[in-house]
């Protein structure tokens, strides 16, 4: 079946349950605070974690192993 346009700047998305909805691509702008993480999750700017940007009260006790 074909996918109507959502609009300009419109990024088809799902929830957890599956409902479908378009929704505006500056909505994802949260999710790099463009400090610790930075990039607009795109190919041509994907997402980068910083060096030394994660520290240790933001991992879980045993989250980082040798084998990582």
């Amino acid at each position: 079946e074909d996918i109507a346009s959502g609009g300009n700047d419109q990024v088809l998305v799902t929830d957890a349950t599956g409902a479908v909805e378009w929704i505006d691509k500056s909505d994802f702008d949260a999710i790099a605070d463009q400090v610790t993480i930075t990039g607009l999750g795109t190919a041509a700017d994907p997402f980068k974690v910083e060096d030394l940007a994660i520290v240790t009260d933001k991992l879980a006790a045993d989250a980082v192993t040798n084998d990582k």
